[in-house]
């Protein structure tokens, strides 16, 4: 057999190999692969593998209430999260699962116009969203170690003690001239969420502050409570909270 044949040979098996190695594989439509292993080929490179995600750009997912976890999977593979860093980071991890629309308009990953539109049916399974979602929220919270944004990292001590107490009054007290109730009532008063009401505690103060501006703006987060809340937070006043909320353990 000529040399370049052997090479393209080898790199063949050498493919079909990786696609059923269960250990290592990154295939997201294959129910046997294991929880850990995708959390260690996909999830780990944004969010950590423990959860305890380094940039604020990614949620950081560690002691996350499961139920909240479990929804906002499922938001994303039905596309009911439609802000852009959804559509940009999870709808292709989860893959798409409307069934309605594949019944109606024959939206699915077979089709031409699916693939057109980008379609991935073989996305995540109910068993691997349960299973990734009891991954996440077993793993151990973590100081974070971000560093501060660059008005933080020149802010006075005094000012970064009256900005906590601010965020503080706001999260415990809500803002009743605003009508602003207390985000301690649906997060918990030590922040570590309720049930389909996520935690907020140790969370990037970076990554709360963004997520309160698509609230407010009501931009790809519809029907959610959020909207309602974040509808009249003055910027400084998401800064505030969201730099209190960072601090909790």
């Amino acid at each position: 057999m000529k040399p370049v044949l052997l090479v393209i040979s080898a790199v063949a098996v050498a493919a079909s190999v990786g696609c059923v190695n269960l250990k290592r594989s990154r295939d997201l439509g294959n129910p046997n692969i294991p929880v850990n292993v995708t959390v260690a080929q996909v999830c780990s490179n944004c969010h950590g593998m423990d959860g305890n995600s380094k940039s604020p750009n990614f949620p950081r997912l560690a002691g996350q209430k499961k139920d909240y976890l479990v929804t906002q999977m499922l938001n994303f593979q039905n596309h009911a999260r439609m802000d852009q860093a959804a559509r940009d980071y999870m709808w292709g991890v989860v893959g798409y699962s409307d069934r309605k629309l594949d019944r109606l308009w024959g939206v699915t990953d077979k089709t031409w116009w699916g693939k057109a539109l980008g379609v991935n049916n073989s996305g995540l399974t109910k068993d691997q969203i349960d299973g990734l979602a009891e991954y996440f929220s077993a793993q151990e919270v973590k100081k974070s170690s971000q560093l501060p944004d660059f008005q933080e990292l020149f802010m006075s001590q005094a000012k970064r003690t009256q900005r906590l107490a601010a965020g503080k009054e706001i999260f415990e007290k809500g803002i009743p001239g605003k009508a602003v109730p207390p985000c301690s009532v649906c997060h918990a008063p030590d922040g570590h969420g309720l049930a389909a009401f996520p935690r907020t505690a140790s969370q990037h103060s970076a990554y709360i502050e963004k997520q309160l501006a698509v609230f407010k703006e009501n931009v790809g987060r519809p029907h959610t409570p959020m909207e309602q809340v974040a509808r009249d937070l003055s910027t400084a006043e998401m800064r505030d909270v969201a730099l209190y909320l960072e601090s909790l353990p």
